[in-house]
This record gives structure tokens, C-alpha cells and sequence, in this order.
């Protein structure tokens, strides 16, 4: 992975708390090789998925994935200069990688890109959810789940160790067990103090997806 080197850690700032997330995430690409994905918050992890498609390009010159980016790009932080910063360097270092499909960039709330007919009329086989704090987590999960394709993943951030994102994965886990081609797989890092863990789904075969209370 040539991203992990003193000058692009340098350059680019570890504040978005997902640096080992990145990681999990171009390792996901490399062994899936996804033909549609999809990033719901655009921050660290994109470059990563970034270099992640222009690896297997270079092994595999016919994979030509979509890689979709939604994001409001409102920053809401003490230091948002910084981050500007640091999101200028994002796009500035994906546009240099070239990739073969390129990137659509999208401006628009989550929520209401997810409930739109340019959502519904597509569908992925890897989705990242790097956004919220759990309010909208539980109607996101079943939005995406739709347009989710048969061995796709879904991976959200932020789950486990948030209170909203523990009712969310109490529910999510209720939902899990009524719905057979769905697994789900919990990863802590604890060490860190906030954002400290993201969730996998899979969706092993297309059925009917049951809510919790069906």
C-alpha cells in the first residue's frame, strides 16, 4: 500500500479517527473487487479506497469500478481551516490516481441522497457509512440493505461504542437473526476514546428483509 508513508501521513490528518479503518477497508477492496462503491461521508478512509482501485487496476487493467462520494462537505469543527485542508489534499490526491472510471463526487445530506430515486435506481456491492451518530443509523441500515447486492458489504462506523450506535446494533442484531442471508461481524478499538468501532454486513443471498417487530 504506498499510502502509508511518512508523507502522506503527514499530509493528510489522522483527526478523522478512522486511520485503521482505512486499512480494513482497501484490504475489503482488494479481496472483493467491488464494481460499485460507495462512500456515505467523504474524510480519510476515501483515499484509501482511492489507492485500493488503482492497485487492482494496475494488476487487472479491466476493472473499471463506480466510486461514489456523498457528503454534505459542511464542517461543523473548532478547527476547520485544518480540515478544509485536509479535504483539499484528499481530492487533490485521488485525482492524481487516474482512476480508469474516476469518481463522482455528490453535495447532498445522506439521509435525503438515501431516500432519492438516484439512490433507488442503483444498487452497490460496497457501501461505507462514515457519517452520524446513530439517530438515523437504524432507517440508513435498511435504505442501503435494499440497494445492497447479493455478497455485497456494508460496513458503518461508529456503532458499538456510541449509546445511540449500541441501540442501533441491538436492534440490528434482532434483525440479523430473523433474516438468514444477512451476518454481521462487531470490531472495537479500544484504545481510542471516541469512534472506536465499525460494524460489517453481508448480505449472503437476496430474501426478503424482515424488520424487527415482522
Amino acid at each position: 500500500m504506498k499510502l502509508l508513508n511518512k508523507d502522506f501521513l503527514n499530509k493528510h490528518s489522522n483527526d478523522f479517527w478512522t486511520e485503521n479503518v482505512a486499512m480494513t477497508l482497501y484490504a475489503l477492496i482488494k479481496t472483493q473487487r467491488p464494481k460499485n462503491i460507495i462512500e456515505c461521508g467523504f474524510g480519510y478512509t476515501t483515499n484509501f479506497i482511492g489507492e485500493a482501485i488503482k492497485d487492482i487496476e494496475e494488476e487487472e487493467p479491466s476493472y473499471s469500478p463506480n466510486f461514489t462520494i456523498v457528503d454534505m462537505f459542511a464542517n461543523q469543527t473548532a478547527h476547520v481551516h485544518r480540515e478544509d485542508d485536509a479535504m483539499s489534499n484528499i481530492i487533490k490526491d485521488l485525482e492524481e490516481k487516474d482512476l480508469n472510471n474516476g469518481f463522482e463526487v455528490i453535495k447532498k445530506d445522506m439521509m435525503e441522497y438515501v431516500s432519492s430515486d438516484d439512490f433507488r435506481q442503483k444498487t452497490y456491492d460496497f457501501i461505507w457509512a462514515d457519517f452520524g451518530n446513530g439517530e438515523e443509523y437504524l432507517e440508513f441500515f435498511f435504505k442501503a440493505l435494499q440497494q445492497l447486492e447479493e455478497g455485497g458489504v456494508l460496513i458503518m462506523h461508529n456503532t458499538v461504542c456510541s449509546a445511540l450506535g449500541r441501540i442501533f446494533i441491538l436492534e440490528a442484531e434482532l434483525i440479523v437473526r430473523q433474516n438468514l442471508g444477512l451476518e454481521m461481524i462487531n470490531f472495537v478499538e479500544s484504545h481510542k476514546p471516541q469512534q472506536n468501532s465499525y460494524t460489517i454486513f453481508r448480505k449472503k443471498f437476496n430474501a426478503p428483509l424482515y424488520g424487527m417487530y415482522s
